[in-house]
């Protein structure tokens, strides 16, 4: 390598944008709170996330688990911020933690769809300005359950044709960086998330057609390493566990997807090696034994912006 190689390397920085979701199960939106029993494993989680993580979206959140978990953070460069609204099964139960180093807050938007005389939510969106620079937009979702919206129902199509009428309307207005995630309660291959949503899993090809979102979360689908002859060492192959399934106990229905210029078309790339599930072997544990709430893994993402100084 010559010299003037070495200095065009040294000039080369990256900058980076570590993003996470998890659906915590704090505060279901049916059901009994989380145990306090259980919130160490909860802080233990959001600790180790937040190390590797520069935001972090959250689901199943009440405000006072929201103030619960701002006040462990206190004293560090984490701000927590409340995105509940609405009241029973149609509240946004969100919030968000991130770096105030890394990211700036710029404000967020609800949306809601009215399908058939009744409104859904469908996203909540959270604007962030990353290193000062960039602006960033996020669709955080949470769709209802499968047991009460169930595959064969018409109003899951409806939902991710309504959240993919807001991906267009962000890109018409002319934001570049815009990421749907969330827990959909519907896998990859579902077609509110294929058919409706336009999540693709070949990112060659959402490159050269952008009206389409990449969805890295198919290869989340099988098993992360195939078959291992020791059972130990056999990971899940999900983000969500349903002990009573007689077929497949793990499904995909926490995602990310991505919109073209994260593969190939800006200076940002997702970085698809760090993107899929936080499997913490304490909380795979949890999540699989009946006597925990837990049922949900984190998921995880990154992207990097190279840039060359001068």
């Amino acid at each position: 390598m010559s010299l003037d190689q070495i200095d065009q390397v040294m000039m080369r920085r990256t900058k980076s944008a570590r993003i996470a979701w998890w659906n915590t199960h704090l505060t279901p939106p049916k059901g009994k709170t989380l145990p306090a029993s259980e919130h160490s494993l909860v802080l233990e989680v959001l600790t180790l996330l937040l190390t590797g993580s520069d935001i972090v979206f959250l689901g199943e959140v009440s405000s006072s688990d929201l103030d619960w978990i701002a006040g462990q953070l206190q004293g560090t460069s984490f701000v927590v911020k409340d995105m509940t609204r609405g009241a029973n099964s149609r509240k946004f139960n969100l919030g968000v933690i991130f770096n105030e180093d890394i990211a700036t807050f710029i404000g967020n938007e609800f949306y809601i769809a009215r399908i058939g005389g009744d409104n859904y939510k469908i996203a909540c969106r959270m604007d962030f300005v990353f290193h000062g620079e960039d602006y960033f937009s996020f669709l955080v979702s949470h769709w209802p359950s499968r047991l009460l919206k169930r595959d064969d129902a018409e109003i899951r199509g409806h939902y991710g044709a309504a959240l993919r009428k807001e991906v267009e309307s962000l890109q018409a207005e002319g934001f570049q960086y815009v990421i749907v995630l969330g827990d959909f309660n519907d896998e990859p291959f579902n077609h509110s998330m294929t058919t409706y949503l336009r999540g693709c899993r070949d990112a060659t090809f959402v490159m050269n057609n952008p009206d389409l979102l990449y969805n890295p979360f198919w290869k989340e689908i099988a098993c992360p390493r195939g078959y291992v002859r020791l059972p130990a060492v056999n990971g899940p192959t999900g983000t969500y566990f349903y002990n009573s399934d007689n077929l497949h106990r793990w499904r995909v229905f926490d995602q990310m997807l991505f919109c073209s210029a994260f593969v190939g078309k800006s200076e940002w790339h997702l970085k698809d090696d760090k993107t899929g599930v936080f499997r913490h072997a304490r909380l795979v544990r949890a999540v699989e034994s009946s006597a925990c709430k837990l049922d949900h893994l984190p998921i995880v993402a990154e992207l990097n912006k190279e840039f060359v100084d001068g």
